[in-house]
């Protein structure tokens, strides 16, 4: 497993209907350093990999709603493809595993790194390494990767 896989985060007591889709106590963010890269949630989890990631944002401070814990959940249940019976969708899903990712990228990964999917495993590498991985002309051209915006 990945180095830096998240335990099942305090956070998981999920409010009851009804109350206020606020984000859950965060903790400070924790950045990473260039000495973290490296593969943080491994392939061998299989379709709970995105759980594992998410949980990894929430741990390091993504603030994470009401709303989107239960899909969390819900996720985490393993119901993710069956019925969405109680209101939730494969979309929503989806949306929760971009924003922790897009989160991860602008305040926890170092300049000059970032965190993205590669061979089913979620990774935190330099820009160098994604471009040799990519086998094209280097594509990382934006600056901000790593700075809080």
């Amino acid at each position: 497993m990945g180095k830096h896989s998240a335990e099942t985060p305090a956070w998981s007591k999920v409010p009851a209907p009804g109350e206020d889709n606020l984000p859950a106590p965060l903790s400070p963010v924790v950045k990473a350093t260039a000495d973290d890269a490296g593969c943080w949630v491994d392939g061998v989890r299989g379709w709970t990999a995105p759980v594992h990631m998410v949980d990894i944002a929430v741990a390091r401070g993504w603030p994470i709603t009401v709303e989107d814990a239960r899909i969390l959940e819900h996720a985490r249940d393993g119901l993710v493809g069956a019925s969405w019976a109680d209101g939730f969708s494969g979309e929503a899903w989806a949306e929760i595993q971009d924003d922790a990712e897009d989160w991860l990228n602008c305040h926890v990964a170092p300049v000059g790194f970032s965190f993205g999917w590669h061979d089913m495993e979620f990774m935190l590498w330099s820009e160098a390494s994604w471009c040799e991985a990519s086998g094209d002309k280097c594509w990382c051209v934006e600056p901000h990767r790593g700075e809080d915006q």
